[in-house]
């Protein structure tokens, strides 16, 4: 079994350059993982060829860690959302993230064909029955914001629900071959990439003069992007105060059967579970997870132990060929921080805190 490695990170990585030298660019995107390279493209759709920096390898981070979800469905978030923001603004954000998803499907099915696309449902389920209303009410709230939704009691999982919200028309893929293929439009449409190139912090946290000094040296820019996993800088904005990482584990499981949907339990429940089905030239399988909690809790734990227990349960005689873990941002209302980068000037924004779900 190949431990500490994800299922994905069979795929090579692209290769790219390192910076040699000083540089100037229109925009500077300083993370190279799904979320920058996106961005660079949301960007060449405006005209705008911008560079992208990576401190390690283009797609060694988080992006070759996640599930591989396309999915809009945030877990049981719907009425979450309508009471914290009002049902208008919910709209507003189901609505972007509706989007999304579906522009993010048509570039897997299009500039990035090749990648295991999928679409498929996703579920959110509860185990205890008495959270049997509150699956309900997901379901109608999701209604309510547009979401093509319904509430089920049927599930394919090998145990049973008290209920479960559906979403339809949803996705999966592999991200590091998405990766691949939209790094390699990319490049040739003339976006620049530099790999093992580190951005550093300003002198005194700002970058007013839109110089970014890295490792490689300094490149000049009108607007900065940071799209790492976490804001690398201290205090201004004070991020690391209102973020904080949470950790999950993975197992893919061969010789399991096969899934026609994705699942994800209510994280309140203990034993919540994602699932998801996959594709490889060694057999198809299904992907499991859960055990999470808060980054530096539960050290302790043998967490990887737990969850193999609970796949032997669930589906005896599968065996497991990958194990990893994954860490993400959480933020308090679930909502992600894009925008203007607090207190900096404005030239810099960032994109963080997705809550696990930055696929969409």
């Amino acid at each position: 079994m190949e431990e500490n490695r994800s299922l994905w990170q069979e795929e090579s990585l692209p290769d790219f350059p390192v910076l040699e030298g000083d540089t100037e660019t229109e925009v500077l995107i300083i993370g190279g993982g799904l979320c920058g390279i996106l961005t660079a493209y949301t960007l060449l759709e405006k005209g705008i060829r911008a560079t992208v920096i990576e401190a390690e390898e283009i797609g060694g981070g988080v992006t070759a860690r996640t599930t591989g979800k396309v999915t809009a469905q945030h877990g049981f978030f719907c009425r979450r959302l309508t009471a914290g923001l009002g049902e208008g603004l919910a709209r507003q954000y189901a609505a972007a993230n509706r989007r999304g998803v579906e522009r993010l499907m048509q570039l897997a099915e299009n500039e990035a064909a090749g990648c295991d696309f999928e679409r498929l449902d996703s579920y959110a389920y509860v185990r205890d029955p008495d959270n049997a209303a509150l699956a309900r009410e997901e379901a109608e709230a999701a209604l309510l914001l547009g979401f093509e939704a319904e509430w089920v009691r049927e599930t394919e999982l090998p145990f049973s629900v008290a209920g479960a919200v559906c979403f339809h028309g949803q996705g999966m893929f592999h991200p590091l071959k998405f990766l691949n293929r939209l790094t390699a439009f990319l490049a040739k449409q003339g976006v620049r990439f530099y790999a093992h190139t580190r951005a550093l912090p300003p002198e005194g946290g700002l970058w007013r003069d839109g110089a970014v000094r890295t490792n490689r040296g300094v490149i000049g820019a009108r607007t900065i992007l940071l799209c790492t996993h976490f804001p690398f800088l201290d205090k201004p904005g004070w991020y690391f105060a209102r973020i904080w990482q949470e950790r999950t584990y993975l197992l893919a499981l061969q010789d399991a059967p096969e899934l026609k949907g994705m699942y994800i339990g209510y994280h309140k429940e203990d034993d919540a579970y994602t699932f998801r089905p996959y594709r490889s030239p060694e057999g198809n399988g299904l992907l499991f997870g859960g055990r999470a909690h808060k980054t530096g809790h539960e050290a302790a734990e043998d967490h990887f132990g737990r969850l193999q227990q609970a796949a032997s349960s669930f589906y005896p005689g599968t065996r497991s060929v990958f194990q990893w873990s994954a860490q993400d941002c959480m933020t308090h209302d679930g909502i992600p921080y894009i925008g203007a980068y607090r207190r900096l000037s404005d030239r810099v924004f960032l994109a963080t805190g997705f809550n696990k779900w930055g696929m969409s």
